[in-house]
């Protein structure tokens, strides 16, 4: 053999070499970038997910000022009105259209709430046990996103004045 087709031979032999390394890092790297992209969108749901409930603590909070008004300003809590409705109204959450603005309110970044009063009773327990207090039922409903719903529901009273 001459000194030509050993050199062609090695060329040959580190050529196939580096392709198949090549063919490794380029698998090595994919896999990494199929999991980085996972991850990602694992994080963004998840944040997704804390914005959606910093949304409906801060449409509680709103809820509540909302019934602090209704309080204050002697309303009759028996009436209903756009986003308030009294106990009478046996509303399931699975029958709230969370569309129609005129039954919700709303509050930031898609946040809507209900206020459903569920009327006087004695608190049995806490502070003020035994005192007459109002009785509210807080329904809130918030969407971040395709398919990223939150509801959430809460109790608030206040003592009767």
């Amino acid at each position: 053999m001459t000194k030509a087709k050993k050199i062609k031979r090695i060329s040959g032999l580190v050529l196939a070499t580096n392709l198949i390394m090549l063919l490794l890092v380029t698998l090595v790297a994919t896999s990494l970038y199929k999991n980085s992209f996972i991850e990602t969108k694992m994080a963004n749901q998840q944040l997704l997910k804390l914005q959606s409930k910093n949304n409906a603590k801060h449409a509680t909070s709103v809820a509540k000022l909302f019934i602090t008004d209704l309080l204050t300003n002697n309303v009759d809590l028996n009436l209903p009105q756009a986003g308030y409705l009294p106990n009478k109204f046996d509303l399931s959450i699975a029958d709230i259209n969370w569309n129609d603005n005129t039954s919700v309110i709303s509050a930031i970044n898609n946040s809507k709430y209900l206020i459903i009063y569920l009327g006087k009773h004695n608190k049995k327990h806490g502070s003020n046990s035994g005192i007459e207090h109002h009785l509210f039922k807080i329904v809130v409903f918030n969407q971040l996103g395709q398919g990223s719903q939150h509801i959430e529901q809460s109790l608030f009273t206040s003592p009767v004045m």
